[in-house]
């Protein structure tokens, strides 16, 4: 453990959109994905970002979870699963990780120099690792195969 990390103290916000999906943890997005260094002003709009994207992605789902009269992701008949609801913990996964993904982004530009252009080397990687991550749990929430394609 370095100074920094003994200094370092997660944050406190939660990012809520609507009352179907769960609130997500800045804190615990921060020490799940191992952000630390980042701002909480940039982690916090990643966030955002990501909830808004991952809402729009699951619109339908929604639409018919609702028709059903369930009006909580978490009121749906879902196993626990390490003591977490497993949609609910599907959803924080999907946004999580496509926030991730985008503050890898912003990882390539806070550098200069040699550490940027090594970063801009592993960052598309890095960036498309963390996107199937969260197409991946946004397949397992809605029960659809995930298929991958590539062009050969």
């Amino acid at each position: 453990m370095s100074i920094h990390d003994s200094l370092y103290q997660p944050a406190t916000g939660t990012i809520t959109s609507d009352d179907f999906f769960p609130a997500v943890s800045v804190g615990e997005f921060q020490q799940l994905y191992r952000l630390h260094e980042y701002t909480e002003d940039l982690i916090e709009s990643e966030l955002i970002q990501a909830v808004i994207a991952i809402n729009s992605q699951l619109d339908n789902f929604k639409a018919t979870l609702q028709a059903k009269g369930i009006n909580q992701l978490a009121d749906k008949a879902s196993p626990n699963v390490g003591g977490q609801h497993r949609d609910s913990f599907l959803y924080q996964r999907a946004v999580m990780s496509l926030a991730k993904a985008n503050v890898l982004q912003q990882y390539q530009v806070i550098f200069t120099s040699e550490k940027a252009e090594h970063v801009a080397k592993t960052n598309e990687e890095t960036y498309d690792f963390w996107l199937a991550v969260s197409q991946r749990a946004l397949s397992q929430l809605q029960d659809q195969p995930l298929i991958t394609v590539e062009l050969l």
